[in-house]
């Protein structure tokens, strides 16, 4: 076999940098040369057409302070997130994210499925407001889902 092989060479840059800090100021004049050359040498492109301003203020999700406090974790404020999404899904409020309508009524059933479910399980548990409330959002979501049903 006759064909030489070619070897490569392997600089450890570490140690020359701390004996000799004008050698990577000189790599790095070198390859900035090298660059220049290579655009230099490269055929000219056309330049990118321009961009027109775009308007994100409807795309942006409204800011949240992080410092404000979070609602007391009971049940009237579990029973009104459940009723908040569902109005979400039968398209009476927009969608936080879009801001605009959607209907999901899937997931408005699932809903009402899961207050009709903390009813049935928080039976003679509830204080008179707590299943006042409960009754009323009941009502109002499963009328509205009808409704959302027939259109």
């Amino acid at each position: 076999m006759a064909e030489q092989e070619q070897g490569f060479k392997v600089t450890d840059r570490r140690s020359s940098i701390a004996a000799d800090p004008v050698e990577p100021q000189q790599d790095q004049n070198e390859a900035a040369q090298a660059t220049a050359q290579t655009t230099a040498q490269a055929p000219e492109q056309p330049a990118p057409p321009p961009q027109q301003p775009v308007d994100d203020t409807q795309a942006q999700a409204p800011e949240f302070d992080q410092n404000m406090p979070l609602p007391e974790a009971n049940l009237l404020t579990l029973i009104f997130s459940l009723y908040t999404h569902t109005q979400i899904c039968l398209g009476l409020l927009p969608d936080p994210i879009s801001q605009q309508p959607q209907k999901d009524l899937n997931q408005a059933k699932y809903n009402i499925d899961m207050l009709t479910m903390l009813k049935e399980k928080t039976a003679g548990n509830l204080t008179s407001e707590e299943e006042q409330t409960l009754e009323s959002v009941l009502y109002e979501v499963r009328m509205t889902y009808v409704g959302a049903q027939n259109h």
